[in-house]
């Protein structure tokens, strides 16, 4: 069944190789099942308009072209900027995960892991709020001459100032 109200495709140029094909391919299997989308590219500036609060266009129906890590490998992070009420990523409001995310920040061990679960599972399960399309991976080589070692944390940033060369032998 067709979906007559469109449902606008927010994405970023150079988002990462190809980003504007891979929304096209999207949208073109999308429209096969009935949705009626439409995408609108941006620079990183104007993307960021409809990516940060207060949105532009808050009613308009949108889908985001997003990627995101976490380079410090904490829920936190990601839970409060991008699911809780005040997040600025966030178009999510909800009471629950917002007492949730508030009750796991400052615990430790088990009760801290068990909120955030908890949190995660209402957002995938019953809010959906992300719609996960696939998974990049990030690498990293190193020339011998460098004095540097990428880790975890340098995933998708890479500090220059933190590289030196290498004496030579």
């Amino acid at each position: 069944m067709p979906v007559d109200k469109a449902i606008t495709i927010i994405g970023r140029n150079e988002i990462y190789v190809n980003a504007g094909e891979a929304l096209e391919a999207m949208q073109a299997m999308w429209s096969e099942v009935g949705l009626n989308t439409q995408i609108r590219m941006f620079d990183t500036g104007n993307w960021l308009r409809y990516q940060n609060r207060p949105f532009p266009e808050p009613d308009m129906a949108n889908l985001h072209q997003d990627q995101h890590d976490n380079l410090l490998g904490d829920a936190t992070f990601t839970a409060f900027n991008k699911y809780h009420s005040e997040g600025v990523n966030s178009a999510v409001y909800d009471k629950h995960v917002d007492d949730l995310i508030a009750k796991a920040e400052p615990a430790t061990g088990e009760s801290r892991t068990k909120a955030f679960q908890e949190a995660f599972k209402i957002l995938h399960d019953d809010i959906v709020a992300d719609i996960y399309m696939y998974h990049m991976i990030g690498y990293t080589r190193v020339n011998p001459r460098l004095d540097w070692r990428p880790s975890l944390a340098t995933n998708s940033e890479i500090d220059l100032s933190e590289i030196r060369f290498r004496a030579s032998e």
